[in-house]
């Protein structure tokens, strides 16, 4: 009997690590967008909106959500960007149409991300800023 469930686990373990494999490679590329995103929005508030300086951010209210930015520009720019990474993408499960156009499939979400993100982020940062005011 239980060499009957050691062979059975044995098969199942086998097939499910060729699965798994794909199923990581796909889910660290969504994860590298995402990074794509993170640093987009990063940098945009640190080198426009802080001018470069770590003395222009409040660390004493970085828990007051009166003193925070309401962040719609941010999600904005996540907004923006899934749809670069939607056209980019060259993926098993999906191929964009910007990533169909180049030689064998190329994959440039990424880069479609950050600069969706940025653009996103800095249209509405602005706004934010003037009519918010945080």
């Amino acid at each position: 009997m239980h060499s009957i469930a050691l062979s059975t686990q044995t098969v199942w373990t086998i097939r499910a690590y060729y699965k798994f494999e794909q199923f990581m490679d796909n889910l660290m590329n969504l994860i590298g967008y995402w990074l794509a995103i993170y640093q987009s929005i990063s940098l945009s508030e640190h080198s426009i909106y802080r001018k470069g300086k770590l003395e222009n951010y409040e660390i004493e209210s970085w828990e007051d959500p009166d003193v925070l930015p309401i962040s719609i520009s941010a999600l904005f720019a996540f907004a923006c960007s899934c749809a670069g990474a939607a056209v980019g993408m060259s993926q098993v499960w999906w191929i964009g149409p910007i990533a169909k156009m180049i030689d064998n499939g190329g994959d440039i979400s990424f880069e479609l991300c950050f600069c969706f993100s940025a653009i996103g982020y800095n249209l509405l940062r602005f706004w934010e800023l003037k009519y918010i005011g945080r």
